[in-house]
């Protein structure tokens, strides 16, 4: 059935009728409403709990793509997704109200796009800037977002929403018979970069911390957001239904999450290299004052300074 040849307030009426009736889907409807609270609740509860090391290991970094790209990630990317949980809460029987929120799901999109092009920028990191490694991440990365617009364009304009009315709270919507597709792209290009990152780990041990932190945190990450991109495509094949609901706002919550963190984990390696060799520093100028001859190996264990902490 194409929702896109039916005529509005009797196709409409019907298909809020059907689901009324189809207590299953209510049930699934309802627990999708509660994963996405719990999902806003953990991702205000994480912005409170990491603030003060946000305060002290990215605010005062300078105005570059990484600082804006966390920005992005870390504050603009919530707002979007609160957007896109109060219009899954109110109750409507308005079909603009279900035709812009459909519309008002792209911010998603975004939210996910800027957490790949933060992980694209830690895998090259891994590969210590390989020239070749970059330029073929950017262009598959064009060529993904190319794709992804594409296709998420022709199956947004081929959605059509059915508000709840008295039935069930926000819209839900009949959606193309290959609406899957539309998560075929970010799929792809994720998986690029975790073989990337794979392929990597077999020279773990002669990394240095900071590039441990970014394929130990890259792989994580992979995984979760590969795992629920999974789950978005296959869910729908698994119904015959004509409509469906998609995690989309959990998935994205825990992208924006994961992408914060680590860059805070990032910057904690930096800081205590940093920390490491500035003790380093201060027992050779210790020692030199004493007037002592010592000769320091590659092996050399710093003293411990009472004036020097770790972060």
């Amino acid at each position: 059935m194409d929702p896109t040849s039916l005529k509005s307030a009797t196709w409409e009426a019907t298909q809020r009728e059907l689901i009324a009736h189809d207590v299953s889907f209510l049930q699934t409807l309802t627990l999708f409403q509660y994963v996405n609270f719990a999902s806003m609740i953990l991702l205000f509860y994480d912005h409170a709990l990491t603030l003060d090391v946000e305060i002290e290991r990215i605010w005062t970094l300078p105005w570059k793509g990484p600082k804006i790209l966390f920005f992005v990630n870390r504050y603009f990317v919530p707002l979007t997704l609160i957007s896109e949980w109060a219009f899954c809460t109110i109750r409507t029987t308005s079909t603009t109200v279900c035709s812009f929120k459909k519309w008002a799901a792209w911010p998603i999109v975004i939210s996910m796009s800027v957490v790949e092009l933060i992980l694209m920028i830690r895998v090259v990191a891994i590969y210590l800037n390989n020239k070749k490694i970059t330029k073929f991440l950017l262009f598959t990365f064009s060529l993904e977002q190319l794709i992804w617009i594409g296709v998420a364009t022709y199956n947004t304009i081929g959605t059509r929403g059915i508000p709840g009315g008295n039935v069930f709270q926000g819209c839900v919507y009949a959606t193309p018979e290959i609406v899957y597709i539309t998560w075929m792209a970010p799929l792809f290009f994720e998986c690029i970069l975790f073989m990337l990152t794979m392929m990597r780990v077999r020279k773990y041990e002669e990394f240095s911390g900071l590039l441990k932190v970014l394929t130990r945190d890259s792989i994580t990450y992979f995984v979760v957001a590969i795992g629920c991109l999974l789950f978005i495509i296959f869910y729908p094949l698994s119904t015959n239904r004509l409509y469906v609901v998609l995690p989309l706002l959990p998935t994205s919550a825990m992208s924006c999450i994961g992408a914060s963190r680590m860059s805070f984990n990032i910057r904690e390696c930096l800081m205590t290299d940093a920390l490491t060799t500035f003790e380093c520093e201060v027992q050779s100028m210790a020692i030199f004052r004493r007037g002592r001859t010592v000769a320091l190996s590659s092996e050399f264990e710093p003293m411990e300074l009472d004036y020097v902490s770790h972060t």
